[in-house]
């Protein structure tokens, strides 16, 4: 493979390889050196992609949690509205029994009207008694937790395979990224992906669920690419309207903090060595 071809490779598959320039050049001549070097391309693709997939997962499993927690957050509220109701139905009951048994004169029989207080009462009470049953036979607190428990999985596989990306790229940096490493690497990376299919995230969701939360998450990409091309955008308004880049502008900042820092060091030694001097004046005396 040659140098131009690994490194349109690079430019395809990994993108975040790009964002070191001093890397991507130590792979593509060590690429020419050593021939296994070119194996790392491939694991560092295995490793995004691994990690894409992951994070798919993951949106999936996030998305079926909110989705199941909402309906649980839904019937509890109802039920909490519900059963306040009821007991505010009773206070009325018993508030207007004793004043109706007070004030002989109102023409009003206390015994229908406990009567439809407690139809309403009863009728309430069934309707709680029902929304718990559904809450309980569809099992939404379990179901909450193992989703939770998922979440925590995933998060931490994609942290190992953020932590094993970042190991290539030290290992390569530092030239000491030997085939032996490589193929240690291999086989983490092939156990989290046995470990991370033994997640299943269909078992929640039905068909129709699964296509609504693609979808969604492609809404949601779209989204986000968008958010980067018009701060990219502004960027390059900005830039063009102050004539500096924003480059200029971060050597600039850094610049003011290296003088400033060696303003700061300077006046440190500047009394370092006036207490210096005094010491050596009482010292005299």
């Amino acid at each position: 493979m040659s140098s131009v071809n690994l490194a349109d490779e690079i430019k395809q598959k990994l993108p975040q390889l790009l964002s070191n320039d001093y890397i991507t050049a130590k792979l593509l001549q060590k690429s020419e050196e050593n021939k296994h070097y070119e194996a790392v391309v491939d694991l560092l693709n295995h490793i995004s992609t691994d990690k894409e997939k992951t994070n798919d997962k993951l949106f999936i499993i996030s998305a079926a949690y909110d989705k199941v927690n909402k309906k649980f957050n839904e019937i509890s509220l109802c039920i909490l509205i519900l059963s306040s109701i009821v007991t505010l139905i009773e206070a009325f009951r018993l508030s207007i029994v004793e004043f109706v048994s007070a004030n002989p004169s109102w023409l009003a029989n206390n015994d229908i009207i406990s009567f439809v207080m407690n139809i309403i009462t009863l009728s309430i009470g069934t309707v709680i008694t029902v929304l718990s049953s559904i809450i309980r036979f569809k099992n939404y607190r379990e179901i909450l937790e193992q989703l939770k428990d998922k979440q925590g999985l995933l998060i931490a596989y994609r942290e190992k395979y953020n932590k094993k990306y970042e190991k290539v790229l030290n290992l390569l940096a530092f030239d000491n990224l030997a085939p032996e490493d490589i193929g240690s690497i291999n086989d983490k990376i092939a156990e989290y992906d046995n470990d991370i299919k033994t997640i299943n995230v269909m078992e929640y969701l039905k068909n129709e669920d699964i296509i609504r939360f693609n979808k969604y998450k492609a809404y949601f990409d779209y989204e986000i690419r968008k958010i980067d091309i018009d701060k990219a955008v502004a960027i390059q308004k900005y830039e063009s309207q102050a004539g500096m880049t924003l480059k200029q502008i971060q050597d600039k900042s850094k610049n003011i903090a290296k003088y400033k820092s060696a303003q700061k060091l300077k006046e440190y030694l500047f009394k370092k060595r006036g207490a210096n001097a005094l010491d050596g004046v009482i010292g005299a005396v």
